[in-house]
């Protein structure tokens, strides 16, 4: 794995704007990509602990397998990524804007999502119960197949036309969630 510091983003910025698109493997550890507008960019099982993707556009970038812990994509808009099988303990997303991105087998422990959209996403087969900020997160049209939510606080969620068969509702709050 090639680690590429933060001081080396103008070396990114170049690269992607040459048209390099393939960054599997490489390490960008503490790198802050804050606000750029990145598309079909492969992250596949990147090393990027600590990284900054707040305030950012990605569209159809593949960070399956990647390590994003602590990573934050804060107020960032995603369309169509991938992240299945990311390690994505102590995420940032807040207030992020993603649509039809798969977060299929990522663990979802620690995850912040504090006023997040994540519509359309799929995000089947995934144990919710330890994520703070749902009761505020719109999950409209998501895929919340087999998902447990069990005992969660979903007051005020939007979970319109979200795919819930089999989900684990046991004891959540919906209250005022809108279904």
């Amino acid at each position: 794995m090639v680690n590429i510091p933060s001081m080396e983003l103008p070396w990114f910025k170049a690269q992607y704007e040459s048209g390099k698109r393939d960054f599997a493997r490489r390490g960008f550890e503490d790198l802050h990509f804050h606000g750029l507008r990145l598309t079909d960019v492969v992250f596949a099982h990147v090393h990027a602990s600590r990284a900054d993707f707040a305030l950012s556009s990605l569209t159809d970038c593949d960070f399956e397998g990647a390590d994003l812990t602590e990573t934050s994509f804060s107020r960032a808009s995603l369309s169509r990524c991938r992240f299945e099988g990311a390690t994505t303990a102590g995420w940032n997303l807040r207030h992020v804007q993603a649509r039809d991105c798969d977060l299929r087998g990522v663990d979802m422990g620690g995850v912040a999502l504090g006023e997040a959209s994540l519509e359309g996403c799929d995000l089947s087969d995934l144990d919710l119960r330890s994520v703070s900020g749902l009761h505020s997160s719109t999950l409209r049209l998501a895929k919340l197949r087999r998902v447990v939510m069990e005992g969660q606080y979903l007051a005020g969620c939007d979970l319109l036309m979200a795919d819930l068969t089999a989900a684990d509702l046991r004891g959540a709050d919906l209250s005022f969630a809108n279904l």
